[in-house]
């Protein structure tokens, strides 16, 4: 049970607290941009503003390796960055967006490119909780700052589908090698992206 603000010790109820609160918080971000540089100070930013209500950790990376049971991986885990690479990561990932000319490419393309991005951050997996919420409006806000709008309502109306989605196209392992399904992610990047040019 993560440490909160409140003492809650039952998972449902700061489930429903969580849900509560960041939906408040995501909303009011997605009206008003948090301003930064879309570096890993951003993205901490973000997290802080988003769980701030709940977790005096927020906006803090993870200082452990972490592991995950994924239902839809048969109880495999996605192999997350070690926590003293997230920095590094995320770094490297950044850049390569930065150098993307969105502009220039088709909605298939944009999407091929995002999509492969979303999910490579979004593997890196940098704080204890909440990070599928915080990356995706992460990437969002700055896919509207490049000027290629995405329908985040699509993402927030089906996000078990998305995390499930980012679970798949990470399914990459040392181990066992490639098991990774992008398609899934890339479809519902596609939809959002037609969507957001759309209006």
């Amino acid at each position: 049970m993560l440490i909160n603000k409140f003492g809650v010790r039952d998972r449902d109820i700061l489930d429903e607290m969580e849900a509560s609160y960041t939906s408040l918080r995501l909303s009011d971000m997605a009206e008003n941009p948090l301003s930064g540089e879309y570096d890993c100070r951003h993205l901490r930013a973000m997290h802080k503003y988003i769980f701030c209500d709940l977790y005096d950790w927020a906006g803090e990376l993870r200082t452990i390796d972490i592991e995950k049971n994924e239902a839809v991986l048969g109880g495999l885990s996605i192999e997350y960055s070690p926590h003293d690479e997230i920095e590094k990561s995320f770094g490297v990932i950044l850049d390569e967006m930065k150098a993307i000319e969105w502009g220039d490419l088709p909605c298939e393309g944009q999407a091929g490119k995002f999509s492969n991005c979303f999910s490579r951050l979004w593997q890196i997996h940098p704080f204890r909780e909440g990070n599928t919420r915080t990356v995706t409006h992460f990437c969002c806000q700055y896919a509207d700052s490049v000027n290629m709008p995405i329908n985040r309502q699509l993402f927030q109306k089906h996000s078990e589908y998305l995390r499930n989605a980012l679970v798949a196209a990470s399914a990459i392992f040392s181990d066992i090698g490639d098991r990774s399904q992008p398609g899934h992610l890339y479809r519902i990047v596609l939809d959002a992206i037609k969507q957001g040019q759309a209006h």
